[in-house]
């Protein structure tokens, strides 16, 4: 994937999220918080874009409206490279209390990092009985 793309996507995705936050205060219920997803949005290249839609739309590639901004050929950026959506903070609980500001130059070095972190915050292994490991919910958004 192109790094000034990704990372312009993953930092906006933040502002978004965090102007939410510093504006309205953190969400008190699911209800909120799914809002605070959908109907926070910045106008970019004359489009009006959430988290939800750069998530889905630029990042993975989902949905009928792409700006002609996904990865070569037209491919997710998420399918090309999983930790992308491992540095998505959604602002949960299952997250990273820090959100990452990613630059283009040192993007692989970043990205790597923040899914070491994250899964060394976040996994668990429980051995009683039959084995489990437990892995953070950002995991199942990944390809």
């Amino acid at each position: 994937p192109r790094p000034a793309f990704v990372a312009a996507a993953i930092n906006l995705y933040h502002c978004l999220l965090l102007h939410r936050l510093m504006m309205f205060g953190t969400p008190r219920n699911a209800r909120e918080f799914t809002a605070m997803h959908r109907a926070t949005s910045y106008e970019v290249g004359g489009e009006a874009l959430s988290p939800v839609e750069i998530d889905q739309l630029l990042l993975r590639g989902k949905g009928g409206r792409a700006f002609g901004l996904l990865g070569p050929g037209g491919k997710s950026v998420v399918a090309e490279d999983p930790r992308v959506a491992l540095a998505l903070n959604s602002c949960s609980r299952s997250c990273l209390p820090a959100v990452p500001v990613l630059d283009p130059a040192r993007l692989d070095d970043q990205l790597r990092g923040y899914a070491q972190d994250l899964l060394g915050a976040t996994v668990r292994v429980h051995e009683e009985g039959a084995a489990t490991v437990v892995l953070p919910r950002a995991v199942e958004w990944a390809p």
